[in-house]
């Protein structure tokens, strides 16, 4: 029982390291930075995963990540599962949703943190905001489809050529 509580001791030790030594890089960093316990509750939350997020500082600590992914509880165990797995994700694309409704899409990358016997004792994840990209991708595809609309509506032959003159 002492030797379980002298661990635990020191994950919890080992956990506030990290987010200690990490504070300013996660406060300053664009992209949100979570850590959660081994039941998927927030530890730690940057600036940025607080605004991800719609709260205010220190408002996540202590809330279950499930609250904000779009598919709930079953997308907060679909991840634990992968990161039991594998033990790390990458680009992971989901919706975070707010309080309020908002939907912002995420790549999420995160990391299982085990204990000593392997047992995951928490995560830490880094989301990046692809709005911006998602917007990108539909002005793209808004030009492709007036493009094929012209190719395909043209009452004249239209040819291209490549730069050596050839159709």
């Amino acid at each position: 029982m002492a030797n379980m509580r002298a661990k635990g001791e020191r994950i919890d030790k080992c956990i506030r390291s990290i987010h200690e030594m990490g504070c300013e890089l996660a406060q300053t960093s664009l992209d949100a930075i979570t850590t959660t316990d081994s039941r998927g509750r927030i530890t730690s939350c940057s600036a940025s995963a607080c605004d991800l997020m719609g709260l205010l500082p220190g408002e996540g600590k202590g809330k279950h990540v499930s609250s904000f992914y779009a598919g709930g509880l079953a997308e907060a165990r679909r991840v634990m599962q992968l990161l039991r797995e594998a033990g790390r994700i990458r680009d992971y694309v989901t919706d975070i949703v707010t309080a309020t409704g908002r939907r912002t899409p995420i790549a999420l990358s995160a990391s299982a943190i085990k204990d000593s016997a392997g047992r995951i004792v928490g995560t830490l994840a880094i989301a990046r905001n692809l709005t911006d990209i998602r917007r990108l991708e539909d002005e793209l595809n808004r030009k492709n489809r007036f493009m094929a609309n012209i190719l395909q509506d043209s009452a004249d032959a239209i040819m291209t050529m490549d730069p050596d003159d050839i159709v």
